[in-house]
């Protein structure tokens, strides 16, 4: 194996590692809210496996190798903004646990239950407050004028940062 494909080697198993890692993260904010939220047994069935099945998406090919090359490229490699941008709208239009997921083309919110996709959001957000520091309620306090929620679940999400800070 050339020079080359073994740093391409060693970035995607980094890249691979971060999202074990990040998942992992994303399965302990749950525990830390699942101990502390009401909700009914249907509702922890279905984030259980929605925290298990958490950015799967990230490992596709429309996703990872945008993915990889933005946050673990190699020297020679060159970050593309428009393959990630690609990525990232693939990302969020899949995986409803985003916020823009349920921004509709005319910026208007799609309808749906957000409930448990705002949930997952939350410890999506937790998670990465484990890996950089700082809290999810500061997180959010800080870019909430670039975040929409719904505005039918404000005070719920508002409930859940507050529970995980």
């Amino acid at each position: 194996m050339n020079k080359d494909k073994n740093q391409i080697c060693k970035k995607e198993i980094e890249y691979i590692n971060y999202i074990k890692e990040h998942r992992n993260n994303v399965q302990k904010a749950w525990l830390e809210l699942k101990k502390k939220i009401k909700l009914d047994e249907d509702e922890i069935v279905a984030i259980d496996e929605r925290i298990k099945n958490h950015d799967n998406s990230k490992l596709c090919n429309k996703e990872f190798t945008a993915y990889r090359k933005n946050f673990f490229n190699c020297s020679y490699e060159k970050k593309n903004d428009d393959e990630f941008g690609k990525a990232w709208q693939h990302h969020y239009k899949n995986n409803d646990h985003h916020w823009q997921h349920w921004i509709d083309n005319d910026g208007t919110f799609k309808d749906g239950d957000k409930k448990l996709s705002y949930i997952e959001m939350v410890c999506d957000w937790r998670a990465m407050k484990y890996k950089f520091g700082g809290t999810v309620l500061d997180y959010y306090n800080q870019k909430k004028q670039s975040i929409f929620i719904d505005y039918e679940y404000l005070d719920f999400v508002n409930n859940c940062l507050v529970l995980l800070s």
